[in-house]
């Protein structure tokens, strides 16, 4: 697994940077995927005087398949894990492709709990963020009430079975 590392705890900006090897098996067809996340790290003290040559979410790795005489090189994966995939210099995701917030429909098959159905996740898609504040403040405040009544109905159950117990001598 891969290091993480959370930046700007004390000061600055707040943000997350992975680093390191990971490797990722298909034991089935005997394929794997060498990655290394950030490869282009400095580390902490060289960080400090110089700038790396790639943004931190890059990746860069190989695709290897075992075969009885050895490993065989089937390409490289190279790529932003926020922005695109490409296997062999061939694209097959780029974050710039995937649907934007307003256009997300929900379907018949959601389920009515689903979030993209709540009305703050409505008004946020269209870019009212204020309404949408609105509506996340109420059903937050309708969770905390729900939250009490459940709690207070808990304690009047349990005073009412030690009731009992105590009634039949248990």
């Amino acid at each position: 697994m891969p290091v993480v590392l959370v930046r700007g705890v004390m000061w600055g900006d707040r943000y997350v940077e992975f680093s390191g090897n990971m490797t990722f098996t298909d034991e089935k067809n005997k394929i794997s995927c060498d990655v290394a996340l950030n490869p282009d790290a400095l580390g902490f003290f060289k960080g400090l005087f110089a700038k790396a040559k790639s943004h931190s979410d890059t990746f860069r790795g190989e695709i290897f398949q075992e075969t009885p005489t050895g490993k065989v090189s089937h390409g490289l994966v190279t790529g932003s894990w926020l922005g695109y995939l490409d296997v062999n210099k061939v694209r097959y995701w780029d974050i710039r492709d995937a649907p934007k917030a307003d256009r997300v429909v929900p379907n018949d098959h959601v389920l009515p709990s689903d979030s993209v159905l709540r009305e703050d996740s409505r008004y946020l898609r269209v870019g009212d963020f204020t309404r949408a504040q609105e509506y996340k403040t109420m059903g937050e405040e309708s969770q905390r009430y729900d939250r009490k009544l459940r709690q207070k109905a808990m304690e009047e159950r349990k005073k009412q079975e030690k009731a009992l117990k105590k009634k039949h001598g248990k």
